[in-house]
């Protein structure tokens, strides 16, 4: 979907209309997260039949949590996306929230201060990695992307505090606005960082397969 909606990569994603860059994000988003499961489940598997990593089956947990907790952006780098570094991620802003700058454990400071280290840190080494392949490129998209998920963050924090104590917004029904504003979030935020690396061919994208539901969908489509 990528390939055809950029024409190889010759398109920039800005180009597109908003739908078909918003497929387009989903289509790039959908293809690392499952070449990052496939890795994930042949590494449990050759570590539990082995025994180097681990002994027993179920103290494997998924890669990626549920999507259904994307109803907040919060929740999306919480408890869905994936939690590879967020340990080594976590400790750096801890140990300046609480030892540095002297904030409550669990206050909204804290848990921002945390929030803006980590973006800090995963952006410094997204962006030292592509940097390090193409030395000519500026990357701004990457560094756009890093630097508005925190302050996007403290936002949905503000209004979601302000929503519950002024209209007392608790319903489920209130999720349904909270997927969209996820969505177009990530979706917007992403389209640089993801323009760049298929521009740049940091991640190539590449169709599995010659023929496909898809492929006759987009055919139809385009």
């Amino acid at each position: 979907m990528v390939l055809r909606f950029t024409q190889s990569g010759s398109t920039s994603l800005w180009d597109l209309d908003v739908i078909r860059r918003s497929l387009a994000v989903i289509s790039w988003a959908a293809s690392t997260i499952t070449l990052m499961d496939i890795g994930y489940h042949v590494l449990c598997v050759v570590g539990t039949a082995t025994g180097l990593f681990w002994n027993r089956i179920e103290t494997l947990h998924p890669l990626m949590g549920h999507w259904a907790n994307c109803y907040t952006l919060g929740r999306f780098w919480g408890r869905t996306w994936h939690q590879n570094f967020r340990r080594a991620l976590q400790m750096p802003g801890q140990y300046l929230a609480r030892d540095v700058l002297r904030a409550s454990k669990g206050s909204l400071l804290s848990r921002h201060i945390q929030s803006y280290t980590a973006f800090l840190l995963s952006g410094l080494y997204h962006y030292g990695a592509a940097k390090m392949t193409v030395p000519t490129a500026g990357f701004y998209g990457t560094c756009v992307f890093f630097a508005v998920q925190p302050n996007a963050l403290l936002l949905e924090d503000y209004v979601l505090h302000f929503a519950k104590s002024r209209f007392g917004c608790k319903s489920q029904n209130w999720h349904i606005l909270g997927y969209l504003w996820t969505f177009s979030v990530l979706t917007y935020s992403a389209t640089g960082f993801i323009d760049e690396s298929i521009w740049y061919n940091l991640v190539r994208a590449f169709p599995v397969f010659s023929s496909s539901v898809t492929s006759l969908f987009l055919d139809l489509l385009v």
